[in-house]
């Protein structure tokens, strides 16, 4: 905000005019000078209005409000690409823009990706719990090679379970990264602590989503 300063303008002449009969001295104690002052006197005063009123005023501080950036790729500790983070400007340009590494949104934007994020996840969500209805009335039959005792050559582990399963559903969304196998469960539904090395039945319980798991029936059966 300006602070007042004089009632005096610089708009007009004749402001100056006025302005001259109280700040300039008279040339000697007889005679007062009322006229209109030279072009050079007012010129001066110009200069000298606009110097004090530069050294008044203030710098305007750094904008404190935060601002939006979407990241263009991972950063390790921050975020991963696509996030949207809220930043101060001087980070913004002095760090993320000058690198690349973000590009600023407004706020429209942000509730646009809020809303396609949110379809996003209802999206993901069906098909989890579409494709958990499908694994759970599937059996998985392993047949191996196998001892007299019932122990098999090599095991079957969580890593070949899912290669089998995506086999088997080649059209289903078993490859994405956070779909995998949580446990193996025995004939007891306990949690196995290793692989399947003998024959037998056996569940693997499978995340599918953050709150999607499914239960898969597995038979490692004797190769024939």
């Amino acid at each position: 905000a300006a602070t007042l300063l004089f009632s005096i303008t610089t708009s007009t002449e004749a402001q100056f005019q006025m302005a001259s009969f109280v700040s300039v001295p008279p040339a000697s104690p007889s005679i007062v000078r009322s006229g209109p002052a030279s072009p050079e006197t007012l010129m001066a005063r110009r200069q000298a209005v606009s110097t004090l009123f530069a050294k008044k005023k203030k710098t305007a501080p750094p904008s404190s409000k935060k601002i939006f950036v979407k990241l263009t790729k991972t950063i390790p500790g921050v975020g991963q690409k696509n996030d949207i983070l809220s930043v101060s400007p001087q980070l913004f340009q002095n760090k993320y823009q000058r690198n690349g590494s973000a590009v600023r949104v407004t706020e429209e934007e942000v509730e646009e990706e809020k809303i396609e994020e949110k379809n996003r996840q209802f999206e993901m969500l069906r098909e989890a719990e579409a494709l958990k209805d499908e694994l759970e009335q599937f059996e998985l039959n392993i047949p191996k090679k196998a001892g007299p005792n019932g122990h098999i050559f090599g095991s079957v582990t969580s890593k070949f379970i899912m290669s089998e399963l995506k086999n088997k559903f080649p059209n289903k969304p078993l490859d994405k990264k956070y779909v995998k196998v949580k446990a193996l469960q025995n004939q007891d539904n306990k949690d196995m602590k290793h692989d399947i090395k003998v024959l037998g039945e056996y569940k693997a319980k499978i995340s599918l989503l953050k709150d999607v798991e499914a239960v898969v029936r597995i038979t490692v059966s004797a190769e024939s």
